[in-house]
């Protein structure tokens, strides 16, 4: 095939003077020059202060990682344990002990794992049967309808798997409780192989309730965690607590510094290893605190033409808006990052900062004062004490997750107010049920009432109507404490879910259930954490409510029977 000849040409478009001299060019001559001195005289370029632009800055810092921890949630704080630094704080905080008495889909997982370990430990098949028959699943326990004996109800997801698990899966709780099948007779040729399958089985299974300590971090009566964690260093231990943390999410914010205080009696000084707290010296480079799209801090800089600056409008309420406007346009040469990586799970004080300018000189830079506070957490005076509260001279990096996948709530517990009927109402929308999900809680149907023995119609006095079963009242009363404070305290033991738990007396401050109500559920949650490894919890998390409440509750009713 004969070659097409080409017809693609290239034109290059470049700058030629026609003189021999290149300075005109290069000096960036303006048309007006008094317009642009103007112009620097009103941004304040001729204001100069003698000053260089830093360019080392070296930080002496100590590091004391998060030693101990210990729940606060119920009226006597718990025990100062040492944290864990396999898990995360939030897990740690939240977590709490799964409903074990009647999670059938935990029981069934946990039997038919030891089957699994029977089998590859080669024990006879006759034990796996005896182990099947000695333990078996318990049969979900009817709904008697009595509202003083509160129940869950089995729904059709329960019903079913309770069929297909039944004769096929062994109660592995029961067998946990018990630590293997002592129930049956072994025989002494398979001692061996039964004890090592128990082991293993109970080296993966683990336990799946939780210490005691734990699960005080939860606050009944504020539907909050509390807690404290302290760190200890060369100059004594350091208490942070946390009041009014309502879950999911755990940040530095949350936590305030305790003054004069001690998670208990803290260890020596020398008991701390010399290698836990690290003293970090570091020189680095120090950067302009710029952001995307920010304007140029110098004259004849190309700019980022997709932000308009000149076009920037606000509201009286816009404040944030025009604190980084402002931030941008006049204070952009004053403020520099300086990058210090910490390790995860910190306090650290900044013992010294030295800038090295362009013009050689070293300044020790001051701490900042007390309208600086960000990431400083603030502090809470001791007791007695009055006044404003400064913020602490330390950085705070907690061991926390970035993200966590949260699965659907296993239990949801709403509280409104009843302005009509002068109550508040914490109306149970679904509690966890015995095969460890969801069951919606509904209310009963009413009773028929009781046919007139009269012919035509008779008057019938009822005290009061009552409110539906699954909505639980919070009566007004007098704190005894404080004298003038009102108290919202539980009636009754119709509480079927663990958030309002019935074993246990309920009174919530009125100041917990504003007029939009509170909306508190019980979830899993999942994340990863060092090294890869997958961290599964059970928390409780309390968010804003839907508004207030009609249970149509009346007194003194003459109802007509016919």
């Amino acid at each position: 095939m004969p070659q097409q000849p080409s017809i693609t040409s290239w034109t290059r478009i470049e700058p030629r003077t026609r003189a021999a001299d290149m300075s005109p060019g290069l000096a960036a001559a303006t048309a007006d020059p008094l317009w642009l001195l103007a112009r620097q005289w009103q941004v304040g370029e001729f204001r100069g202060e003698d000053a260089g632009s830093p360019v080392t800055v070296r930080v002496r810092a100590q590091a004391a990682p998060l030693a101990r921890y210990r729940p606060e949630g119920g009226p006597v704080p718990g025990t100062a344990v040492p944290i864990d630094p396999t898990l995360p704080l939030e897990a740690v905080v939240e977590r709490e002990p799964a409903p074990l008495a009647h999670d059938r889909r935990l029981a069934a997982q946990l039997g038919l794992d030891l089957l699994r370990a029977l089998r590859s430990a080669g024990v006879s098949p006759a034990i796996v049967t005896a182990v099947l028959a000695a333990y078996p699943l318990p049969a979900p326990a009817p709904d008697t309808g009595d509202p003083a004996v509160p129940a869950i109800p089995a729904d059709d997801d329960t019903a079913g798997y309770h069929a297909v698990t039944t004769g096929r899966a062994p109660d592995g709780l029961a067998l946990l409780r018990e630590r293997g099948p002592g129930r049956i007779p072994i025989p002494a040729d398979q001692t061996a192989p039964v004890a090592r399958a128990v082991q293993d089985w109970l080296a993966t299974a683990g336990e799946p309730a939780v210490a005691a300590a734990t699960g005080r971090a939860w606050n009944q009566e504020r539907m909050e965690y509390a807690f404290a964690v302290a760190a200890r260093d060369d100059t004594g231990e350091t208490v942070l607590e946390a009041r009014g943390y309502h879950g999911d999410r755990l940040d530095w914010s949350d936590l305030d510094v305790r003054e004069e205080a001690t998670l208990g009696t803290p260890p020596p000084l020398d008991a701390v290893p010399a290698a836990a707290v690290e003293h970090v010296v570091r020189t680095v480079l120090p950067a302009v605190a710029a952001y995307p799209g920010m304007p140029a801090t110098r004259w004849w800089e190309m700019e980022d033409s997709r932000v308009y600056w000149g076009g920037i409008t606000a509201e009286g309420t816009d404040l944030a808006r025009m604190l980084v406007a402002e931030y941008a346009t006049g204070y952009a040469n004053d403020y520099f990052l300086v990058p210090l990586d910490l390790p995860v799970g910190s306090v650290t004080r900044v013992g010294s900062v030295v800038v090295t300018d362009t013009f050689g000189e070293q300044i020790l830079i001051p701490p900042a004062g007390p309208d600086w506070t960000l990431f400083r957490p603030s502090t809470t005076p001791a007791a007695g004490a009055t006044g404003p509260r400064p913020a602490a001279d330390l950085l705070l990096t907690l061991p926390t997750v970035l993200d966590t996948l949260d699965g659907e709530p296993v239990e949801e517990v709403l509280l409104a107010r009843d302005e009509a009927a002068n109550l508040a109402w914490a109306v149970e929308h679904s509690a966890t049920g015995p095969a460890g999900r969801a069951v919606a809680l509904t209310p009963r149907p009413a009773a028929t009432p009781p046919a007139a023995t009269a012919p035509g119609g008779v008057l019938h006095y009822r005290l009061t109507t009552g409110g539906p079963e699954n909505w639980v009242p919070f009566v007004p009363v007098p704190d005894p404490a404080h004298p003038g404070r009102t108290l919202l305290k539980r009636l009754g033991a119709t509480a079927r879910g663990a958030v309002l738990d019935r074993s246990v007396p309920m009174t919530v401050p009125e100041e917990e259930i504003p007029p939009g109500g509170t909306r508190v559920v019980r979830h899993w949650q999942l994340s990863r954490w060092t090294g890869g490894r997958t961290v599964l919890w059970l928390a409780r998390a309390r968010g804003a409510g839907r508004g207030g409440a009609s249970s149509g509750l009346r007194h003194d009713v003459l109802e007509e029977l016919r």
